[in-house]
């Protein structure tokens, strides 16, 4: 996997709390494998794998409070 990959994510996890990431079919590593090196170089919490779709979740102080999101 490559950094462009981390960026993006990290990218995302700054504007959004909750993401999704979608892997291709034709992807070389396996979804728990992946999510795991999603999770370790995010420092974010693996949500759900839905299928081939990996939820990620990290939260952001930055966003305005109206934008976070509440957990119970």
């Amino acid at each position: 996997m490559g950094e462009k990959i981390i960026k993006a994510t990290e990218l995302e996890l700054s504007r959004h709390e909750l993401i999704k990431v979608k892997i291709g079919k034709s992807s070389p590593a396996a979804k728990q494998e992946t999510a795991e090196y999603l999770l370790n170089h995010s420092k974010s919490s693996l949500v759900q794998i839905i299928g081939n779709t990996i939820l990620l979740y990290r939260k952001n102080v930055k966003l305005d409070k109206e934008k976070q999101i509440k957990l119970p």
